[in-house]
């Protein structure tokens, strides 16, 4: 309902996921210990409580979140291309919660972050 909506999403993993209750969870990319474990913990809590994390991929909360809601499942929104994950370097975390969440991204495949 927003007036710059974009034209279509390109969706991957169990999309019932995206059906469940979500919370979004985010923050800084180079957050501290402190928060990592915050993080971490009020995303456990929440997946036990049967909420979905939505998240970014990014480094930091963002990672930590999606970490610890595995098992619940979480939604990562990609920033680029679903054949463009950034940072590199989550590609393994967005292939485990692919099995029992979702990835969702609105750029077109091919296209970077930036």
């Amino acid at each position: 309902m927003i007036d710059d909506a974009p034209p279509l999403l390109a969706v991957r993993g169990k999309l019932e996921t995206l059906m469940r209750p979500m919370i979004a969870i985010v923050g800084s990319r180079n957050a501290s210990g402190a928060g990592l474990k915050f993080a971490q913990s009020l995303a456990h809590d929440l997946a036990d409580a049967g909420f979905v994390v939505i998240s970014g991929l990014a480094r930091g909360i963002d990672q930590s979140a999606h970490r610890a809601s595995l098992t619940g499942g979480t939604v990562a929104v990609l920033a680029g291309g679903q054949d463009r994950i950034y940072p590199p370097e989550h590609e393994d975390l967005l292939f485990t919660l692919l099995e029992t969440g979702a990835a969702i991204s609105e750029m077109p495949l091919g296209h970077v972050a930036r």
